[in-house]
């Protein structure tokens, strides 16, 4: 399987010590994005725990901090990179997130949306520049120029995004 599924399967109590866990191995690694990310995959792996959507979500919480990540943003993108070549179920929930951000995009703070798009560039760069996982939620609101449907849209693509395949490094 490559890892752990989704983190819904984690209690309140240790989902909080994950997502802590994380953070300090992170903050501790940041010479090597590398070994972080072997460490991070080795915590879901020895103790056996769906971790891979808290993982997702806190790296991305991390590069998303305001008013300015605590590490270069390359850091973080070369992270969630090594993620998501360790953990099988890491692209779909990339997927899920980004379309997240994206359908609430017009309440996203202007330094975050930059960063956000200056990380999936960075990210989608890995894979030929291959945005079909997003294309059925962000459609609706790129012809339409607007907001409606956008949450709806998100909610289909997380159903198509399925396996993550064309978010998965290659060689990864």
């Amino acid at each position: 399987d490559g890892g752990g599924g989704g983190g819904g399967g984690l209690g309140l109590v240790d989902r909080t010590l994950m997502e802590e866990y994380a953070w300090l191995l992170v903050s501790q690694f940041e010479e090597s994005h590398k070994d972080a990310a072997k460490l991070l995959h080795g915590l879901a792996e020895n103790l056996a725990i769906d971790a891979c959507e808290p993982l997702v979500e806190t790296l991305l919480s991390m590069l998303l901090l305001l008013p300015a990540p605590r590490h270069r943003q390359t850091y973080y993108a070369c992270l969630l990179l090594d993620i998501s070549r360790l953990l099988t179920p890491a692209p779909r929930m990339l997927v899920r997130a980004v379309n997240t951000l994206y359908a609430s995009l017009d309440r996203l703070d202007a330094e975050l949306a930059i960063r956000l798009a200056d990380w999936l560039s960075f990210h989608i760069s890995h894979f030929g520049f291959n945005l079909e996982p997003f294309e059925a939620s962000w459609a609706p609101r790129l012809s339409a120029g607007g907001a409606a449907g956008a949450a709806d849209a998100a909610d289909a693509a997380d159903d198509a995004a399925g396996g993550g395949g064309p978010l998965t490094p290659a060689g990864g």
